[in-house]
């Protein structure tokens, strides 16, 4: 592959593997106070990776789990979505307008939300309940 540097991507992916505590401690304090389902939020490329998280996640348990495209939420809502609902979502920039209104609109009905953002400092990760981030790997 032309630009592959092998070296790099064993680093980058063993660094964002390494979260994996931090994350295991995020999802023990919410099943602890509860949850009543997740949400996985997208737009393009985030989205069609949360339609595959979520066929995954349906092959190996019975937690109740949907894909939520942003711009749609927007448009419509979703009225399922409230203050017993985890929202997850992944962003390379944290940038995307579309997905800062869904968030910011989320946030209003009170949703835990864990946001996988590369660049902590973007408006999105400031927006989360609980941000991880690892650079060039926010579909972790």
């Amino acid at each position: 592959m032309l630009k592959f540097d092998e070296k790099n991507q064993i680093e980058s992916v063993a660094g964002a593997l390494a979260l994996r505590s931090k994350i295991e401690q995020i999802v023990d304090e919410i099943c602890a106070r509860g949850y009543d389902e997740i949400y996985y939020l997208g737009i393009g490329g985030t989205y069609a990776s949360g339609l595959q998280v979520v066929t995954h996640i349906r092959e190996m348990s019975a937690i109740p789990v949907y894909v939520e495209n942003a711009a749609e939420y927007i448009t419509r809502g979703n009225r399922r979505i409230n203050e017993k609902t985890v929202v997850v979502f992944s962003s390379e920039t944290g940038s995307t307008q579309e997905m800062i209104e869904a968030v910011r609109r989320i946030k209003e009905v009170g949703a835990t939300i864990i946001g996988f953002v590369d660049d902590e400092t973007a408006e999105l990760a400031k927006m989360v309940d609980y941000e991880i981030a690892y650079p060039k790997n926010e579909q972790i």
